[in-house]
């Protein structure tokens, strides 16, 4: 059964914009991973023993459908949706996250992606990732 199949949980893009959140499952002592969000980007890094190692960049909107198409018209603009889709402009991939839950009063938001898909003739997939993130 897809995590596709029923999305219940819609939030608003003002609660990603300009914020920072860190990932708090799966947990890796080693490394910290965090989101960072500006009104049209969103920030992937890693950071190894205190310093940063790498941040990835990626256009994201909210989007309250599903579809294996990134609408770059949709960048930028406030938006209601329980998928987040991110575009890696290097690879040309399009990851989506279906917005599992939040929780209000901790902050905590759960997020899983299933779909993987590159923009042009081959589609690429992996397995589910789930994050629960915490807004910092």
């Amino acid at each position: 059964m897809s995590i596709f199949s029923k999305a219940e949980v819609t939030l608003q893009s003002t609660l990603f914009s300009n914020s920072e959140w860190e990932i708090v499952y799966p947990i890796d002592d080693r490394i910290v991973h965090r989101w960072k969000f500006s009104s049209s980007e969103l920030g992937v890094s890693a950071i190894f023993k205190g310093r940063k190692s790498h941040e990835l960049k990626y256009s994201y909107y909210l989007s309250k459908s599903n579809t294996e198409t990134f609408d770059s018209s949709k960048v930028g603009k406030y938006s209601s949706g329980c998928y987040l889709y991110e575009y890696n402009k290097v690879n040309k991939a399009v990851s989506i996250w279906k917005i599992v839950s939040f929780d209000n009063s901790n902050n905590i938001l759960t997020v899983s992606c299933e779909s993987q898909a590159e923009i042009g003739s081959t589609a690429i997939g992996g397995k589910t990732v789930t994050l629960r993130l915490k807004r910092l």
